[in-house]
């Protein structure tokens, strides 16, 4: 052998004792969970809580806006209770109010506030509500429950309304479309 090549032979062999004496490396992160278990972990954050306008006259509305990641629950006091992570809802306050957004997630819990002042008016205690285990599911004047926002139901032009009847059987509809056949009822 020629002194180039021993050298040669003498750098590899000593390149692969030490790759093999290397620790190995480490796994990479979140490799073997699935995206929905990551997305599980991501904490929680208030995007946007704000009221349009802040300000308004006695009878007067004002439209609550808000919007939330990676909650876990999402609650507005007063009076909306429980609300889906995104949402539009139109308040008339009686008197100057402040709405408080609290939105728990794996990195605890959240709050944001926003008051709306009424003019001419002293501002409402704040209260505090109970936990969501607690409260009560929401009903509607008719004793049922208010399923307002699953699934958009309720989603006309009163929260909380129910769907609107069945409609009437029109007794045209009712008639043999063939002769010698009649439609039962």
């Amino acid at each position: 052998m020629t002194a180039k090549v021993f050298a040669l032979v003498v750098i590899a062999s000593a390149a692969l004792s030490a790759a093999q004496q290397a620790p190995p490396a480490a796994p990479q992160q979140g490799r073997g969970r699935s995206p929905y278990q990551e997305a599980g972990q991501l904490p929680a954050r208030i995007m946007e809580f704000k009221a349009e306008p802040v300000s308004i006259k006695p009878g007067e509305s004002t439209t609550l806006t808000w919007a939330v990641e990676n909650p876990r629950t999402t609650t507005i006091d007063p009076t909306i209770g429980r609300a889906m992570p995104r949402g539009v809802f139109k308040v008339t306050p009686k008197a100057t109010t402040t709405y408080t957004l609290t939105v728990t997630g794996v990195n605890g819990t959240l709050t944001r506030t926003v008051t709306v002042n009424v003019a001419g008016t002293t501002p409402v205690a704040a209260t505090t509500s109970l936990p969501l285990n607690q409260q009560p599911a929401p009903r509607t004047a008719d004793g049922k429950p208010d399923m307002t926002g699953v699934y958009g139901y309720g989603a006309g032009p009163a929260r909380g309304t129910p769907p609107p009847a069945a409609a009437s059987v029109d007794p045209r509809w009712r008639q043999p479309r063939w002769p010698g056949r009649c439609a039962r009822g």
